[in-house]
């Protein structure tokens, strides 16, 4: 898990790390006149040293071996250009705190912890060895402002990658990776708005439970592969048949659900029955593959979730067992949970 965890971060601060490398470079070289040229071979080297670490095969050297390394190096190179520019006066001081948090971004928290640990040790090393060398002149206003703004564009631009990675990551915890729609971990939180909602109005909310028929035939004779092109499709067809703001959810294998709030069960019915049709109108995936659905409605939002998936379940069985490619309705069966 946290080589997994790594391989993906790895890959989505690539970005951050490259703008960053480069923004810092050009400020560094670009206040190298103020100070020293001293500074230009010690930025080449250190950037030469990255670039060879960043091409080394992953088939041979451990990746995160290699990124600890790479980010040690970033931070002994800008140690070296805070102290030949003045140690604790110097305006590129503050450049250590961006691969700390490059550290923090993609190892687990011990590494991290080391990490800030070394960062500290190398700024102490730079301001110590400052104090060893010829005296520098402040930095202008200017390059403290450039260097102020390289910064957070440094900063910036790994917070947004950082973003970025927690909103895919929520997103992919409550999509379908296959189909695109919400699955049964958002369907919960979805009802219990539709149902408050619902209690405020006094409308009832509705569910129908659908099935695909013989689905595992599908796999079994033509592979999963067409399956998962069926399921697409299906998916697909299923949000084309439905009102913008009525939601399907894949709640399981070939089953979806669609919750209806405000629907009553001859609407629901009606939703259903058009499901049906079209979702058996045309081959899914070039197969012909149809579809059976259970309804079921609570008035003005007085049931549980639990219970309407067990009573929409119950009509589905009862559509399957009818001959399929049809609709039930619970409340027509007398059904009980």
């Amino acid at each position: 898990m946290e080589r997994a965890r790594f391989a993906d971060m790895n890959e989505r601060v690539a970005t951050a790390r490259r703008v960053q490398g480069l923004v810092i470079s050009l400020v560094i070289l670009v206040g190298a006149p103020t100070y020293t040229w001293a500074v230009v071979p010690v930025v080449l080297a250190g950037l030469l040293t990255l670039l060879v670490l960043e091409r080394l095969p992953e088939h041979r050297f451990d990746p995160p071996r290699v990124s600890v390394v790479s980010i040690v190096v970033l931070m002994v190179l800008f140690g070296a250009v805070a102290m030949l520019t003045g140690g604790a006066i110097s305006p590129y001081l503050p450049f250590l705190s961006i691969p700390t948090l490059m550290l923090a971004a993609r190892f687990r928290l011990r590494v991290a912890v080391y990490g800030l640990i070394c960062s500290f040790g190398i700024a102490a090393a730079a301001v110590l060895g400052a104090a060893a060398l010829p005296d520098v002149p402040a930095a202008p206003a200017w390059l403290n402002l450039t260097c102020y703004a390289s910064l957070m564009v440094g900063l910036a631009a790994l917070s947004l990658t950082l973003l970025t990675a927690e909103m895919q990551s929520r997103g992919d915890a409550v999509v379908d990776q296959l189909t695109g729609l919400f699955n049964r971990k958002a369907l919960a939180g979805r009802y219990a708005e539709a149902a408050a909602q619902a209690r405020v109005l006094g409308a009832p909310v509705s569910l129908v439970l659908c099935d695909l028929d013989h689905f595992k035939q599908v796999n079994d004779q033509h592979g999963h592969d067409r399956g998962d092109v069926v399921l697409r499709e299906a998916a697909y067809r299923m949000r084309k048949t439905l009102r913008t703001f009525d939601l399907v959810y894949r709640i399981g294998g070939e089953e979806f659900l669609v919750l209806l709030p405000g629907e009553d069960l001859g609407a629901a019915a009606t939703v259903a029955e058009r499901l049906v049709a079209d979702v058996s109108a045309s081959p899914l995936g070039g197969l012909g593959v149809t579809m059976s659905a259970g309804v079921s409605t609570a008035p003005e939002a007085d049931a549980e979730l639990d219970d309407l998936l067990k009573r929409a379940d119950i009509a589905l069985y009862a559509a399957k067992d009818a001959g399929r490619n049809c609709v039930r309705l619970a409340e027509r069966l007398n059904v009980r949970v």
